[in-house]
């Protein structure tokens, strides 16, 4: 694990809804966190740990579940990491769970962040969507003055 996911992991397990504001279309304004990492940790050991992995409460008693993962630059095997740990995840706690990929620098060698991942094995396919924040695209002065919905930092 390198120092871009030591970090992100140190800012997301500190402050979650500020990083979950900067997804399109997810609210955290109001809204209560718990972390269920130990939950998923002790149902089963998996090969690598989740980044981050919280639900969401808002007032009106709804609930969310993000797993949030960190990827310094985008890599060929993304797709395929999301899903395995969507699929362990979603068949541990029996519910929908939303996946986010914090995209932490862009690729030297030109790859594109990944948002799908799409297998066929004979007539059975496959296609699992996740969403991506490129943080290079965000602007540091919005996030630093607290301008981006949810977000405090």
């Amino acid at each position: 694990m390198g120092r871009w996911d030591r970090d992100f992991k140190v800012v997301g397990r500190l402050r979650p809804l500020d990083l979950l504001g900067l997804v399109p279309g997810v609210v955290t304004r109001g809204a209560r966190f718990r972390s269920l990492e130990k939950e998923l940790a002790s149902a089963a050991p998996m090969p690598r740990a989740f980044d981050l992995f919280v639900e969401l409460a808002d007032a009106q008693g709804g609930r969310q579940t993000f797993q949030i993962e960190a990827e310094a630059r985008p890599r060929s095997n993304t797709g395929k990491r999301i899903f395995n740990r969507w699929s362990y995840a979603h068949l541990v706690l029996g519910r929908p769970v939303e996946c986010v990929v914090f995209y932490l620098m862009p690729a030297r060698e030109g790859r594109r962040p990944q948002t799908r991942y799409s297998v066929k094995r004979g007539s059975t396919s496959v296609d699992f969507l996740f969403q991506a924040v490129c943080l290079w695209w965000q602007r540091a002065d919005r996030l630093l003055e607290g301008q981006t919905p949810g977000c405090g930092l």
